[in-house]
């Protein structure tokens, strides 16, 4: 007797409703529908039904789609240039995988079971399928790893002046690491400034000053993406960023969120460590950051020598004026910097230049990317660390 449509229609709803919950609470889009399965009778008239009716669209077409994209996603280039960083790793996985071999093996051997079933029944227990796959991929997309990023859209009408207060209740509320700004300067593409909007940057200084949480500022002079590949070519493909590092807190907060964006493998990253050149007599410019710096820079160095895509450079400068030259020559050597906003600090890297600084929100080095006296094509991402360790005094 053949099985109503209707019941058929309600269990492919219920599949999918099950993905969407589980999915809701971060478990994998496709464990839900794998557990659902599971609670289905196998065998005639249900199952027969719903094989009938979906086999030919699952298995001929969405399984081979998500299979090629799945192994579209591999990057083999990585493995390969990154092989002697990656070694342990694949030696560690081979090592698994004969260990779980083995104790496949083992047990079907002690029940005598012939060597070539035995052979074939543990590598299919040992291999990973579908579902697995697919979680893979969906947890890759998701960023489901120690540099995850999660983004939450939010709608909110409030008034300009309390906007502010609005931004800080919901990073409170959603435990938010980092608070993305917009510049208030817009750029045509042919490099001159197209706009400004003042109650932007009445509302970005005031977040900067009340965020419970650290808060970058992002502009771009141009588009980082065709334009980019027509401009640099093939050889540019890969995205080149740059961490200004002049000591700091704001400074290591930006190099912490620098490497984790090198995470990715289509990004390299160059951190360029200015170092004040003046004598050690000099005690006007004492810091406690020292040490907290030295280990930050520390770990970048070890870091760059394992690892191809991090480089580690070092410029010596007498004052401001030496760094602005410094920054104004290597400003179109890469696509994006990452720089700390520093307000307030004073350094002998930044001397004089604090006094010529138009948009202080930025920062001396921010501002002085953000400068309409500077052709560039760069985008720049300025950090600062916390500051309120408690949002409502």
């Amino acid at each position: 007797m053949p099985v109503n449509n209707f019941y058929t229609s309600t269990i492919l709803v219920l599949a999918l409703a099950a993905g969407h919950f589980l999915d809701r609470m971060d478990l994998g889009l496709f464990l839900g529908q794998f557990i659902f399965g599971l609670a289905i009778p196998a065998g005639p008239p249900l199952t027969s039904a719903l094989i009938d009716k979906f086999e030919s669209l699952t298995l001929g077409v969405l399984l081979p789609f998500q299979v090629a994209t799945s192994m579209i996603r591999v990057d083999l280039l990585v493995i390969v240039s990154r092989f002697s960083y990656l070694k342990y790793y694949i030696g560690l996985t081979c090592v698994l995988f004969v260990v779980k071999l083995s104790a496949c093996l083992v047990p079907s051997l002690y029940s005598k079971m012939p060597l070539i079933d035995s052979v074939v029944l543990a590598f299919i227990l040992s291999s990973k399928g579908i579902i697995e796959l697919a979680t893979y991929s969906v947890r890759k997309d998701n960023g489901d790893n120690p540099n995850a990023v999660s983004i939450h859209a939010f709608t909110s009408i409030s008034s300009i002046k309390f906007m502010y207060e609005d931004i800080g209740t919901l990073a409170l509320d959603k435990v938010t690491s980092l608070i993305l700004l917009p510049l208030h300067r817009k750029w045509s593409i042919h490099g001159l400034i197209r706009c400004e909007n003042h109650s932007l940057r009445t509302l970005n200084c005031r977040v900067l000053g009340k965020a419970p949480c650290s808060v970058g500022i992002f502009f771009e002079r141009f588009k980082l993406k065709k334009e980019n590949f027509k401009k640099h070519g093939p050889k540019r493909s890969h995205l080149s960023l740059c961490m200004i590092f002049l000591g700091g807190r704001d400074d290591r907060e930006a190099l912490i969120l620098a490497k984790r964006m090198a995470n990715n493998s289509n990004a390299n990253l160059t951190v360029i460590n200015f170092i004040a050149d003046h004598d050690d007599d000099d005690t006007e410019f004492v810091s406690d950051e020292k040490v907290p710096d030295f280990t930050a820079i520390e770990k970048v160095q070890q870091i760059s020598v394992i690892d191809e895509s991090i480089s580690y450079k070092e410029h010596p400068v007498k004052d401001g004026p030496q760094t602005a030259l410094h920054v104004h020559s290597i400003a179109d050597d890469c696509d994006l910097f990452i720089v700390g906003r520093r307000y307030g600090v004073k350094s002998p890297q930044t001397s004089g230049l604090s006094e010529w600084s138009e948009l202080p929100e930025l920062g001396i080095i921010g501002d002085l990317l953000a400068s309409i006296d500077l052709d560039t094509e760069v985008s720049v991402l300025v950090v600062q660390q916390q500051r309120q360790m408690k949002y409502l005094d």
